[in-house]
């Protein structure tokens, strides 16, 4: 998050917001390999943690988020999407979140 953080100091909001993307998906993956299961593709990671997370209800919040910036970081990466530093900055509020809360799961 801190090289996202540096990204977005020098307003290069889309690729601050790939970073961004990167990180979630790094804390998603750290869920589902405590579960045993190893990722396959971006898609198929978020429908496996929606089906065995589908009782945390505040990961599972996250992980709704992390589909939606799936989609728009694969708008940005092969399509040439802008972003907007409003939507960067709430992404990177939501990682953070996403990393603290998925700490706190993880130290149960």
């Amino acid at each position: 998050m801190s090289s996202a953080e540096s990204i977005i100091k020098i307003e290069q909001y889309r690729s601050a917001f790939i970073s961004i993307y990167q990180a979630m998906f790094h804390t998603a993956k750290a869920l589902l390999y405590s579960k045993g299961y190893k990722e396959h593709s971006h898609f198929c990671l978020v429908i496996a943690l929606i089906h065995l997370y589908a009782n945390e209800k505040r990961l599972l919040m996250h992980i709704n988020l992390l589909e939606m910036y799936r989609k728009d970081r694969e708008k940005a990466v092969y399509d040439g999407k802008d972003i907007s530093e409003k939507e960067c900055n709430s992404a990177f509020i939501d990682a953070n979140s996403f990393l603290k809360d998925t700490k706190d799961y993880l130290k149960k």
